[in-house]
C-alpha cells in the first residue's frame, strides 16, 4: 500500500540554517515545504498555499505577541 504525504508543509523560522535542517526532516512527509523568514510571509504563504500544516518559530516578533511571550 501506498503512503499517503501530506501536500503542503509551511515552515516560518528567521535561522536560515537551522530552518534548512528542519526542511529536511519535513520533505519526508510534506509533498513541498514552503520556507518563509518574516511576518509578513507568512501570513501571505497561509492565505495563499492553504498548507496543511505549518511549523512557526515564537522568534517573529507578531508570534511572541499573540502568544504573550
Amino acid at each position: 500500500m501506498r503512503e499517503k504525504r501530506l501536500r503542503c508543509v509551511l515552515l516560518a523560522d528567521r535561522h536560515h540554517g537551522l530552518s534548512e535542517g528542519v526542511r529536511g526532516l519535513l520533505e519526508t512527509a510534506f509533498g513541498t515545504v514552503v520556507m518563509v523568514a518574516d511576518e509578513a510571509s507568512l501570513l501571505e504563504g497561509a492565505n495563499r498555499l492553504w498548507p496543511d500544516a505549518a511549523v512557526v518559530t515564537d522568534l517573529l516578533p507578531a508570534v511572541q505577541l499573540v502568544m504573550g511571550d
